[in-house]
């Protein structure tokens, strides 16, 4: 009977992992905004840049907002939060975002 509990044990032991092992550490996206560029940079290296209308009328004001919208929802949806943001320059913006936290 110990025999079967002790091997029970261990199998009980060899199929459950640390979820740290699992998760690899948290991904993180940079996002970098300026008046009409903004640049969309991922863990792997890779980089997106998009163009942004400049200036600040009703139209341009409002592509701004909904680009935002667009990109936090689309971020969210795939696990990532806003962990930090700051302003480098009066006119640059950067957006921080982790996932797995």
């Amino acid at each position: 009977m110990k025999k079967i509990l002790l091997l029970d044990f261990c199998l009980l032991a060899l199929s459950s992992s640390p979820v740290i092992a699992q998760t690899g550490g948290p991904g993180v996206i940079v996002v970098i905004v300026a008046p009409n560029k903004a640049v969309i940079t991922r863990e792997d290296g890779k980089s997106e840049l998009m163009s942004l209308p400049n200036g600040t009328s009703d139209k341009n004001l409002t592509a701004h907002a909904q680009w935002y919208q667009k990109l936090i929802s689309k971020l969210y949806q795939e696990g990532y939060v806003i962990k930090s943001t700051f302003s480098e320059t009066d006119y640059r913006t950067t957006l921080i975002f982790v996932k797995g936290q």
